[in-house]
């Protein structure tokens, strides 16, 4: 046992930290082929190898780059792997053809010193563990510093398979399942394998992302893995019909607050996405469009606060029910995800991501939350909590197709988070209006034509130009305030009480201000609180 475990209990935590073994893992650099055949070379070397073709240097080179990567990108973390022949499949999902034969050069990786290997167990009545292993230091010098190898040289081999069919096996978990190719498959399988191919020569980063990594909501620190640019498509239950979405990509697992400093080519980024764009897709189905004959926020409901924090917890309610069956199971599934959630926060300190702490301090009533969701959409009700939710996704990967495949024959890498995308900001217009065009092609042909329907789509080019107004306002109010001697500043956007005597100089400052840089009077009487004011803090 190393020596920072004193316990089993740290022994299970950090062998717990750990990724499944990346058989994909390649490479074509001469760096990386010269450190394969110097490792191949020392492996065959030891008595247990002379003569067996078992030690493949293709084996080998996938083995060695996922240690490398995975040292790389955290040095704590381990990567586990399974011993049983069974394990190692072949066929669509193996295309390396990695074999077994991984075991025995694992074991002899570990005998030369370059693994730290941790063998698992299994138990029919307790929970079992696949084994683990770790780069030691030896091979990070020898890859790293001997033959030069860096992190831009490893990528995924150009054949891996990026169309994928589950099911859920007689445990319920979902396994990988082979299938025959249609005329669809091959036209969807060529259209990614385009789009993983610009991706794969985009300069993706994120300035100032922690190399550690960032917690989540979940607990769970996620660092960025810059090899992690391989996007497939998942379909579920054995249909093409559900599911379908694209995964894939460090960009959909870190916080949603750091995508905005990501950088695609060193360019800035925005985000536009579907606003409320799985109930607007029911009503559509229903021949209701909704942004044109209703056109109201979908989370505001009746007699229910309406803040973010809410909206928040009312956007995942409504995401769980659509996957659910029934309100029961819903309601159940909802009430782990804030107990997990409070769970975190409480094991690991504040974390990215949403905060649920409050739904339990306040006692909030979900059932009556769920109630009030289907009252404020009767016309769609009776399609939430019966499991519609992987067609729906099934018809929002459709959409997000069409936009990759515009995207991508133009030559415009963008990254797709499944309703949303992070986009370049010189295309920023183009896709906008694209987005809106594929909506309404798609859900177009799904309605039967019954309607043309509108999509709304937020992150707009006019959505930020006014945020930055108001962050440059913002900024004028509180050089102002400084400037006459007090500083409330831009917590005048916050309501904040001011004293009357100062508000007149005030406003005749900022007037002056705005006038020399071209730019119309803010009326500050109506952003500020005044002593006179009545109990409710109704504003002017």
């Amino acid at each position: 046992m190393p020596s920072e475990w004193k316990t089993d209990k740290e022994k299970a935590e950090a062998l717990n930290n750990s990724r499944p073994f990346d058989v994909h893992r390649w490479s074509d650099f001469q760096e990386v082929n010269d450190a394969v055949d110097r490792l191949h070379e020392m492996l065959n070397g030891l008595e247990d190898f002379k003569g067996k073709k078992a030690a493949t240097k293709r084996n080998v080179k996938t083995v060695v780059l996922d240690l490398y990567v995975a040292w790389l990108v955290d040095p704590t973390k381990y990567i586990s792997y399974p011993r049983s022949k069974s394990s190692y499949k072949q066929g669509r999902y193996n295309e390396l053809h990695i074999s077994f034969a991984s075991v025995p050069i694992i074991d002899a990786l570990e005998e030369l010193g370059f693994v730290e290997n941790w063998l698992g167990f299994f138990s029919e009545h307790g929970r079992s563990r696949l084994s683990r292993m770790r780069a030691t230091t030896k091979l990070i010098n020898l890859v790293k510093d001997d033959f030069k190898v860096t992190l831009d040289m490893v990528s995924y081999h150009e054949d891996r398979e990026c169309i994928i069919l589950r099911e859920k096996d007689e445990d319920g978990r979902k396994i990988d399942i082979d299938y025959n190719d249609t005329n669809y498959t091959i036209h969807a399988r060529v259209g990614l394998k385009k789009y993983n191919e610009i991706l794969k020569e985009t300069s993706i980063l994120c300035e100032g992302y922690p190399e550690s990594g960032t917690v989540c909501s979940g607990g769970s620190e996620v660092p960025i893995d810059p090899t992690d640019k391989f996007v497939r498509r998942i379909f579920n239950n054995k249909s093409w019909a559900q599911g379908g979405r694209f995964f894939g990509g460090w960009w959909q697992r870190i916080p949603k607050e750091w995508r905005k400093r990501i950088t695609i080519n060193g360019e800035p980024v925005r985000e536009p996405d579907y606003s409320g764009h799985h109930i607007t897709m029911l009503y559509t189905l229903e021949g209701i469009d909704y942004w044109t004959e209703i056109d109201r926020d979908p989370y505001k409901l009746e007699g229910v606060e309406h803040s973010p924090r809410m909206r928040g917890l009312l956007k995942e309610l409504l995401l769980i029910a659509l996957n659910a069956n029934t309100k029961q199971t819903a309601i159940k599934a909802l009430n782990k995800k804030i107990t997990d959630n409070v769970a975190a926060w409480r094991d690991t300190g504040p974390s990215s991501g949403r905060d649920f702490r409050w739904v339990r301090q306040e006692g909030v009533d979900l059932n009556n939350l769920y109630d009030a969701l289907l009252n404020k959409h009767k016309p769609i009700a009776h399609n939430i909590g019966t499991g519609v939710g992987l067609k729906l996704q099934n018809y929002d990967a459709e959409i997000a197709e069409v936009i990759l495949s515009t995207c991508t024959e133009q030559g415009i890498p963008i990254l797709c988070i499944h309703d949303g995308f992070v986009v370049p900001e010189y295309a920023w217009e183009f896709i906008e209006k694209l987005m809106e065009l594929a909506y309404t092609q798609i859900m177009g042909n799904l309605s039967k034509g019954k309607i043309k329907p509108t999509a709304k789509v937020s992150g707009t080019r006019l959505e930020y130009n006014a945020e930055q107004i108001s962050k440059d306002i913002s900024e004028m109010l509180d050089s102002v305030a400084q400037s006459l001697g007090f500083t409330n500043g831009s917590k005048l956007s916050k309501g904040e009480i001011v004293d009357p005597k100062k508000l007149k100089a005030f406003q005749e400052a900022v007037d002056a201000r705005l006038q020399s840089g071209g730019n119309s009077s803010v009326d500050i009487k109506r952003i500020v609180k005044l002593p006179s004011e009545s109990a409710d803090g109704e504003e002017y």
